[in-house]
């Protein structure tokens, strides 16, 4: 796990303020398209992410940005979050696979819907899924999950909340609870 911190003084397209980024890469069993269908199936978000935890989850608007079906961006809206929807890409091919998402708000949503030509600051989250292979032999995937938070200035007393070890033990509740439920079979790197 390697977990980063940095400053943002006005950098184009991310908030300002202190940022916590942290990262992890486990080996699974199972192939890379099933783990990317896993994780881009809407259906299956409650079952490895908190927010959507106990809610239903609706595609809004969903764009195909490709000849893959499953490549595609779209609008999630989630039942019990009515203040939040989610911006997400799915990309595939052979050589690996990524889903990535950021939360927007409602607001920004309609003004995109409209045209509106605003600067919209993200903190994208995601996993990039690549096939493992040991010489010419396919061998499971290296799935790397990724988040970031804002982190206010007046509330750097809760940073621990978000340090190395705390993060470290987020990661694996939220890996060992998707894998165990869809038997993905992770070994450890």
């Amino acid at each position: 796990m390697e977990v980063k911190t940095n400053k943002r003084r006005g950098d184009p397209g991310k908030p300002p303020g202190l940022h916590r980024t942290a990262g992890c890469t486990v080996e699974l069993i199972s192939s890379h398209n099933r783990v990317f269908d896993y994780l881009s199936d809407i259906q299956n978000r409650p079952q490895w992410e908190r927010m959507s935890s106990g809610s239903s989850v609706q595609a809004l608007v969903n764009i195909t940005t490709g000849p893959d079906p499953r490549n595609c961006i779209s609008v999630l809206a989630m039942s019990n979050h009515k203040d939040i929807l989610i911006l997400q890409e799915c990309c595939t091919d052979a050589t690996g696979s990524y889903v990535i998402f950021a939360p927007i708000s409602p607001d920004v949503f309609q003004s995109m819907l409209y045209g509106v030509d605003q600067e919209v600051p993200l903190m994208p989250f995601g996993f990039s899924i690549l096939p493992n292979v040991s010489g010419s032999i396919l061998d499971g995937t290296l799935l790397t999950m990724v988040f970031q938070i804002t982190v206010k200035m007046s509330h750097r007393s809760k940073l621990s909340r978000w340090s190395p070890r705390s993060l470290r033990k987020r990661f694996r509740g939220s890996l060992k609870q998707s894998i165990e439920e869809q038997t993905l079979d992770a070994r450890p790197c």
